[in-house]
């Protein structure tokens, strides 16, 4: 096969052209790239929404937390206070041998 001679304006042209589909890739490269930061499944959109689901969670984690104190003290009260266990039992409807019980209806 023989090489032909370009002409300088044909070398330009074949530069050009070279140039314009380089550029063309990198462009496509980076929109991938731009897209994947964004949307991907670790992209910055999902990374704000953890962060939030996170601080959601801790929340709930404190209110549990002071939750099971509340009730780890209600637990020592009923072990250990007479009087708290007198407490739950009239709520729950008891009373003590020998007292009267008087019940109003509402209308």
């Amino acid at each position: 096969m023989k090489k032909r001679n370009l002409s300088r304006q044909e070398r330009e042209a074949a530069s050009k052209r070279r140039r314009q589909i380089a550029l063309a890739a990198v462009a496509c490269v980076l929109f991938y790239a731009f897209l994947s930061f964004f949307l991907g499944q670790m992209g910055f959109i999902r990374y704000v929404k953890l962060c939030r689901q996170r601080s959601g969670l801790q929340a709930e984690i404190a209110a549990l937390k002071t939750s099971n104190q509340a009730l780890r003290a209600q637990v020592v009260a009923l072990r250990t206070d007479p009087l708290a266990i007198e407490k739950l039992a009239r709520e729950q409807g008891l009373v003590k041998d020998g007292e009267t019980v008087y019940q109003y209806e509402d209308e």
